[in-house]
């Protein structure tokens, strides 16, 4: 990845963003915690929540960034999302 590192915002907002493009809605709750509120059409109750610290998203997100000889083909590593 080139330049610097995006903020722990960014990334989350890029989830949100990832999430949309591939039919998820999703969104922050009153609290600030990610959440999943429907898939396609289909709402769900009670939404999923996300919970994690700052430092086990920021580590997933290094994960998924770090080069690897694997071929991933998802739309954040594209920059579609």
């Amino acid at each position: 990845m080139d330049g610097p590192d995006p903020g722990l915002d960014d990334v989350i907002e890029s989830v949100i963003r990832c999430g949309g493009s591939t039919g998820y809605q999703m969104g922050l709750d009153d609290a600030g915690q990610l959440q999943l509120t429907a898939t396609d059409d289909t709402r769900g109750d009670p939404p999923v929540k996300f919970v994690f610290s700052e430092q086990e998203l920021w580590d997933y997100y290094v994960s998924c960034t770090a080069p690897s000889s694997i071929s991933r083909d998802t739309p954040w590593e594209h920059g579609s999302c």
